[in-house]
């Protein structure tokens, strides 16, 4: 019943907040451990029927993402599934460790080693899952770039890599804010 998202999209709701599965169900939760820098949250989601599993997936290794591999999008871009049936695109792996820095706006977290993607994100992905053509989870979708006046994607998307997330995994479940 865990699972891996960004501190901006949960933000806003607090400790307390119920997040929607692919199953159309919505489940209570709780944020476990964050990390507000580096815009991740581990959130523990309740069961409706105790000893019920909930669906995972396997973590990747995100180091051998290399420039050129297919990846995997999910999320709901601007809120249009209103049954949590996430939206999925493809693309290319454009760039791998990249730094992104905090932003000049309060609240933009710093991305000290992402997955840079061509993979459709738009405002809505965050959060959701970037997949390597196997199917393992390799990356958290959380970022984009986008011309000044307007939140499209642009062709340049960030994802959080999973071994970035992987090194503060302890700290999460141990409910420790993480510090850079």
């Amino acid at each position: 019943g865990y699972a891996l998202t960004n501190h901006h999209v949960t933000q806003p709701a607090g400790a307390i907040m119920q997040c929607g599965l692919a199953d159309g169900n919505l489940y209570d939760a709780v944020i476990v451990g964050q990390d507000k820098i580096g815009d991740v949250a581990l959130v523990k989601l309740i069961p409706k029927e105790a000893g019920k599993p909930f669906p995972f997936v396997k973590l990747g290794d995100s180091d051998t993402v290399k420039i050129g591999d297919w990846s995997l999008a999910m999320g709901n871009p601007f809120s249009i599934a209103l049954d949590f049936t996430p939206t999925v695109t493809y693309g290319l792996v454009s760039g791998t460790n990249r730094y992104e820095p905090m932003g000049s706006r309060p609240g933009i977290s710093e991305y000290t080693d992402c997955i840079q993607v061509d993979t459709s994100i738009n405002p809505g992905n965050s959060g959701g899952p970037l997949f390597n053509m196997k199917g393992e989870l390799i990356g958290i979708n959380g970022r984009i770039n986008f011309e000044k006046r307007v939140r499209i994607n642009s062709g340049v998307g960030y994802a959080i890599s999973i071994n970035q997330i992987k090194n503060f995994l302890g700290h999460f479940y141990a409910g420790i804010d993480t510090d850079h």
